[in-house]
């Protein structure tokens, strides 16, 4: 097996793979190793199945464990093993995007001011105005800041890419105001150790402390204030194809991602139900009250302002005020509400009577009603008054 991992190993760093996922790939290969117990080039195309079904079933791994699992035995069987047979056997599992996290404006700023150290408020200032991942932000060193141009450079970044981002003028006052505590030769952030950069884990700690103390449910990490910088620059209006250069995304379809979060731009969009008019509405509200913001245009002006009264307790007194304005047919559909032969919800109907509604009234909110109907529902909403047990 050592022979094996210095093989694999090798094959990592020839073929340039980040160190983290040289680390991730010798780790899962590992665990392979210390499940069988034999070495990994026994295995065979049933073994690996075997293997896999059980980290789904046995385990229930996460889904990124299971696909960094699943990337490093095709890098062990169809590089470093030469045996790209057993390949088709480990396939990619199928992805589930889900929309990120993102924090608005206020949760920022109380995460933010939760922070407890100068160091970490500026980690976390420079995350949300530039968009850095948490691994770029820590190895930056003091030369990448360059406050003439007002750029920030991002040198090795995921892919062994470079970039530039902007340079904030308050990203610039803090920076000053922790240099001028915190001095070290090289790296922006250090902790204890002046000669070493700050590591992601003391970073992480320090959001879940101030998470809490700033009482947000979200799941407020570093990752979190890069998904809140792209998608406040989306809502700004910021194009998105700029952005993708900002976050130092290779596809443009990574970077779609967000418009499924810009809240601006979903307000800008008018929903078809709003420029429908003359709609019935479905019912009142949940307390039994009829809820003004469904009112048909115009409203009815008969209709007390205020509170009113809910159905059940309207009663025989305010029943018999409106059977003066209104003869009942208990003859017209058998005695059961209908709107040509279509049944009518009883509790509408009963809400219209408890808000104050007249005879004329009603028929407005049902047009497609019959005068001669409205006999018979308004004697079944009568009935059901008195009896309020059973109300439909």
């Amino acid at each position: 097996m050592n022979s094996l991992r210095w093989k694999l190993e090798a094959d990592l760093k020839i073929r340039n793979y980040a160190e983290q996922t040289q680390t991730a790939y010798l780790a899962r290969i590992a665990q392979v190793t210390d499940h069988f117990g034999r070495c990994p080039s026994t295995l065979g195309i049933e073994d690996v199945r075997q293997y896999l079904r059980h980290l789904l079933v046995e385990r229930q791994v996460s889904r990124s464990a299971f696909a960094q699992t699943v990337s490093a035995l095709r890098f062990l069987f169809g590089f470093t093993l030469s045996r790209p047979e057993v390949i088709p056997a480990i396939p990619y599992p199928r992805t589930s995007r889900r929309n990120p996290v993102v924090l608005s404006k206020r949760e920022v700023v109380r995460l933010l001011s939760s922070m407890r150290t100068l160091r970490d408020r500026t980690v976390a200032m420079l995350l949300y105005a530039t968009g850095l991942r948490i691994s770029e932000a820590l190895t930056l060193r003091q030369r990448d800041i360059d406050p003439e141009r007002m750029v920030v450079t991002v040198r090795h970044g995921k892919g062994d890419r470079d970039r530039q981002v902007p340079l904030s003028p308050v990203l610039l006052d803090c920076l000053r105001a922790y240099r001028s505590t915190h001095r070290s030769p090289s790296w922006l952030f250090v902790g204890r150790d002046p000669r070493r950069a700050l590591t992601p884990p003391t970073i992480q700690r320090a959001f879940r402390a101030a998470r809490k103390r700033a009482g947000i449910a979200k799941r407020a990490t570093p990752q979190v204030m890069r998904h809140s910088f792209a998608t406040h620059l989306l809502d700004a209006g910021t194009d998105l194809r700029m952005i993708q250069v900002l976050l130092g995304h290779r596809s443009l379809g990574t970077t779609q991602v967000y418009l499924h979060v810009a809240t601006e731009r979903l307000r800008t969009v008018r929903s078809p139900l709003d420029d429908l008019e003359g709609i019935i509405p479905l019912g009142g509200s949940q307390d039994g009250q009829r809820d003004a913001r469904h009112e048909p245009r115009g409203g009815h002006p008969a209709r007390r302002e205020g509170s009113v009264p809910d159905r059940r307790s309207f009663g025989r007194r305010a029943m018999a005020n409106f059977n003066d304005r209104i003869a009942v047919d208990p003859n017209r559909c058998g005695g059961r509400p209908c709107i040509r032969g279509m049944p009518i919800r009883v509790t509408d109907v009963l809400d219209l009577l408890a808000a104050g509604a007249t005879r004329d009234e009603i028929l407005d909110d049902y047009p497609d009603l019959e005068a001669e109907d409205i006999e018979a529902v308004l004697r079944f909403a009568r009935d059901r008054l008195d009896h309020p047990t059973g109300v439909a």
